[in-house]
């Protein structure tokens, strides 16, 4: 199995950047030409679909890492009995592995891979304000969905509605707008 995260953070503008190691070294800070209007000397249309074609395969590599990450995220604190302070997002044992509930969420959420690591972040942002945040196979349904709809009405410019977000995650909407709402003040409505 490949080793999910680089041992060695990358220092960005932004701030210290963790890359998944499947990225080969001269794909992680390459510029992309592909950014360059056609009329100020950039790529051909030609050029450009072929450069959609290299990101939607690097993004397929990036969610399969994110997968990895939560999967063996949720092994790793089952296996350790922890356990989450936000009763709200506890729940049954999940009818399905982290792994295929990323899938899903990408799948039905229609949001982008950009979603699914945001979301995770604010789950990490989580973490440092209240370290007991954890996932397991008990609430990975309830934090992850509603980190990665968060990060999805932030990001995307057209998302779904909750109703539909619910439906994908296997709850009642009510349900999820409560833990929408728990989930913006534990972070404090802090999404950029």
């Amino acid at each position: 199995m490949p080793k999910l995260i680089q041992t060695e953070v990358d220092q960005t503008p932004a701030g210290p950047m963790v890359l998944c190691a499947d990225f080969p070294a001269e794909e992680k800070m390459q510029a992309a030409p592909h950014t360059f209007a056609i009329e100020q000397d950039g790529v051909s249309m030609a050029q450009l679909m072929a450069a959609m074609k290299e990101d939607a395969e690097i993004q397929k590599r990036l969610v399969k890492c994110c997968e990895e990450l939560v999967e063996e995220t949720v092994k790793y604190n089952d296996k350790n009995n922890k356990k989450c302070e936000f009763a709200a997002f506890e729940g049954e044992e999940a009818p399905i592995d982290a792994a295929s509930f990323v899938r899903r969420i990408l799948k039905y959420g229609n949001c982008s891979p950009c979603c699914i690591i945001i979301g995770i972040l604010y789950l990490e942002r989580m973490n440092r304000i209240f370290p007991s945040v954890c996932l397991t196979s008990r609430n990975f349904q309830r934090l992850l969905l509603t980190a990665c709809m968060t990060a999805a009405k932030f990001l995307d410019d057209s998302y779904y509605s909750n109703k539909r977000w619910a439906d994908v995650g296997g709850l009642d909407t009510k349900e999820l707008n409560r833990l929408e709402l728990e989930f913006l003040f534990r972070i404090g409505f802090s999404l950029s």
